[in-house]
């Protein structure tokens, strides 16, 4: 990366927010200025400042930016190489995922949540009746939710560092809501 004094430099990486037109000089100017970031400001940036009951909720996250602050534990990964390699491979080296238990993890997720939205499904069946799907079978109604609750939250994670995959994220929403409506709205049309 070329920086202000004209040589290039290696700057650790912290992910970065970016807006969807930046360009790539733009791109390079906020790397840079994280770079330049002390100790303290990245714990500043990284703590919640809330007060009152949210105060709770936040103290795992201002426990885990403390220690990352005082370098107990850091959440950069130094990686240089001397080819253009792929964004993603420094976490793939330093994270080796095993894809088995990722996809354990994530169907757990998903039927936890599912299972929740049965506890819950007295409240959802006005959802239902509104949107004309109340004839469909409750499973597949539950499993339509879980799937947008999970692509809602997906797409807000990558809404801030990257906006393409965010709206890809909005657009299957869009399509697992569309489906069964449209659906729903030729069989009752038909009949």
């Amino acid at each position: 990366m070329l920086c202000q004094d004209q040589f290039e430099t290696f700057v650790p990486y912290r992910v970065v927010t970016q807006a969807p037109c930046d360009d790539e000089r733009q791109e390079r100017l906020k790397l840079v200025e994280e770079g330049d970031k002390t100790w303290r400001e990245v714990r500043r940036d990284g703590t919640c400042c809330t007060g009152g009951v949210a105060t709770c909720c936040c103290c795992p996250c201002n426990t885990l930016a403390c220690l990352t602050s005082q370098e107990v534990v850091t959440e950069e990964i130094f990686y240089i190489s001397d080819s253009m390699d792929p964004p993603d491979k420094p976490f793939r080296k330093a994270v080796s995922r095993n894809p088995c238990l990722l996809w354990n993890w994530r169907l757990l997720g998903w039927l936890l949540t599912y299972s929740a939205l049965h506890f819950a499904l007295p409240v959802l069946d006005g959802i239902f009746e509104g949107l004309g799907l109340a004839r469909l079978p409750t499973a597949l109604n539950m499993l339509m939710l879980t799937l947008v609750m999970w692509a809602t939250v997906v797409a807000a994670a990558y809404a801030c560092y990257r906006p393409s995959m965010g709206i890809k994220y909005c657009v299957m929403v869009a399509i697992i809501i569309g489906i069964p409506v449209v659906y729903n709205q030729m069989t009752t049309t038909t009949s």
